[in-house]
């Protein structure tokens, strides 16, 4: 499947934007990581590598202030919102 000899440890492009495309579609490390017997390293540096700007984009660490945690708390408990809703409306 576009893997070579293990004892090198290289692999074939193709193979790469494969297993990148999984995980850009929301197949969880873990399981890539066990499907394939990849190093969780290896798979992290070809997703930093290969993936799509917008999947990168996605993946940002967000920082939200206490104003904001609250205001979505609050619209969740008191306006009966779901979870999926509050992120919607507050990003």
């Amino acid at each position: 499947m576009g893997r070579e000899p293990k004892n090198k440890e290289r692999y074939h492009l193709k193979f790469i934007e494969q297993i990148v495309q999984e995980i850009e579609n929301g197949a969880s490390q873990n399981s890539v990581i066990r499907e394939y017997s990849l190093n969780k390293s290896t798979l992290n540096r070809w997703v930093k590598k290969y993936a799509s700007p917008e999947y990168h984009a996605t993946r940002k660490n967000k920082v939200y202030s206490e104003s904001l945690k609250r205001q979505v708390v609050h619209s969740i408990t008191e306006h009966h919102m779901t979870a999926q809703e509050a992120c919607i409306m507050y990003g």
